[in-house]
């Protein structure tokens, strides 16, 4: 069963190839503008800024999901063609076709569909290799801390954020670097990371064993676990010193799952860097 994105997108990949415009730039920065412009009720792609504007890993990850379940056939690196199950389950509702066939008609090569979405989303430009861009974005490059959580964000929108915000170093603090979302596994998190220009580093001991994160229903709960953290970081000086070396010098996120900080223990090393006079921002 398909998602709603997914057979939006595979209505875009139709109506390019009807329009003779379909190549995988086209199709990734035409997905981005229905993301950003069209008020649609159900779930669109997140994106993040790469070497020729909003890139969504995901998108591609769908269509490699596609090829292998026989709905889309890719027989070189620049065609995409629905097979009869893929035009069956493909969806394009009328003002999203009406919309991206104004912008073609008026952005007449891929080169100008980014030069648009340049001008008018500026911040997708900033880690382009591009020349000659139309409204450069600067991004604040003052070292510091900041946390930041991977629950309920993909990895296209987790990167966004950490792209937005100029990191230069994710400092991954799991007890074990695994994930359920797949994208958030260490290794393949790495690879996402170093693609944008973003340096990973783990530090496992300053995480706390999964064992000890069980059963955790009550604030009360929580506030058990962290007194025992705190308590235990005394003990881990050389890790958090080399947090505390490396925030100087560059901008690093602290990183683990939750989404409220208050309620993960990246929270608690906020805290801890806080008394120690550092700002922190959660992002």
């Amino acid at each position: 069963m398909l998602y709603r994105k997914q057979r939006l997108l595979l209505g875009l990949i139709n109506f390019l190839n009807e329009q003779e415009r379909l190549d995988r730039l086209t199709l990734m920065k035409s997905m981005f503008l229905i993301s950003q412009e069209i008020p649609i009720k159900f779930a669109k792609y997140h994106f993040h800024p790469y070497k020729f504007g909003p890139y969504s890993a995901k998108l591609y990850q769908d269509l490699a999901y596609m090829e292998k379940n026989s709905l889309i056939t890719t027989p070189d690196p620049k065609t995409v063609n629905l097979t009869n199950s893929g035009l069956k389950e493909m969806e394009f509702p009328k003002e999203v076709k009406n919309y991206v066939m104004n912008v073609l008609r008026t952005q007449n090569t891929v080169e100008e569909l980014i030069d648009f979405i340049y001008c008018k989303y500026p911040e997708f430009s900033c880690i382009s290799e591009r020349k000659n861009i139309p409204i450069p974005h600067k991004r604040d490059d003052k070292p510091g801390f900041f946390l930041i959580g991977y629950e309920g964000r993909d990895i296209d929108e987790f990167l966004n954020v950490l792209i937005q915000n100029n990191i230069e170093i994710l400092v991954d603090i799991r007890a074990n670097p695994y994930s359920m979302k797949y994208n958030f596994i260490g290794s393949r998190l790495k690879n996402f990371l170093e693609k944008v220009g973003i340096r990973y580093i783990s530090i496992p001991e300053l995480g706390i064993e999964s064992e000890k994160r069980k059963n955790l229903d009550l604030i009360s709960d929580y506030l058990v676990l962290f007194k025992q953290y705190r308590k235990n970081l005394e003990n881990k000086t050389e890790f958090l010193n080399k947090v505390i070396r490396l925030g100087k010098d560059h901008r690093i996120a602290l990183m683990c799952f939750e989404k409220d900080p208050n309620f993960c223990h990246r929270g608690q090393v906020g805290e801890v860097l806080q008394e120690k006079h550092h700002q922190v921002v959660s992002i």
